[in-house]
């Protein structure tokens, strides 16, 4: 079976926007406190 070019492209497309549905929130919560974590750890080095 061959696939075509507009079929796995509307593959990829679907599986890119339920994955942004699905993972998106959670992923955005763990980046921002790694950025806190991130920042409150330069600050810490930066005061001693």
């Amino acid at each position: 079976m061959r696939l075509s070019f507009p079929l796995v492209a509307g593959a990829v497309l679907i599986g890119v926007i339920s994955g942004n549905v699905i993972f998106g929130p959670p992923l955005q919560k763990y980046w921002a406190e790694k950025q806190q974590e991130e920042a409150a750890k330069e600050g810490q080095a930066g005061s001693t």
